[in-house]
């Protein structure tokens, strides 16, 4: 007699697992789904982020780095009053300004 029920049973244990291995599935591929959701999302953050930051880092140098080439540029040629900024920073830029005015009052003592 005990073995007449273990079917039935066992019948509804496989419909009731399957059912709940479904679920699990579905909720699996959908975490699946907004895990890769996530990681487009901060990888196209992080470029847009790293764009931004080359873009800042790019811009301040190029604004040292510009007027200082053309006072350059003018102290060699025939142009020996010029003014040369940003002397006053410790930087390398700077270095080269207070080196372009030393030659600027050689030329001057001579």
């Amino acid at each position: 007699k005990i073995f007449l029920w273990l079917p039935k049973y066992y019948g509804e244990f496989i419909v009731k697992e399957t059912g709940l291995m479904e679920q699990r599935k579905l909720e699996n591929e959908a975490t699946v789904t907004q895990t890769f959701t996530l990681i487009a999302l901060y990888f196209d953050l992080t470029i847009a982020i790293s764009v931004g930051l080359e873009w800042v880092i790019h811009d301040s140098i190029t604004n040292l780095i510009i007027p200082m080439t053309t006072a350059m540029k003018s102290l060699t040629s025939s142009d020996k009053i010029i003014e040369i900024k940003r002397q006053d920073r410790s930087d390398e830029i700077s270095d080269i300004g207070r080196i372009g005015s030393s030659l600027q009052r050689e030329d001057d003592q001579k």
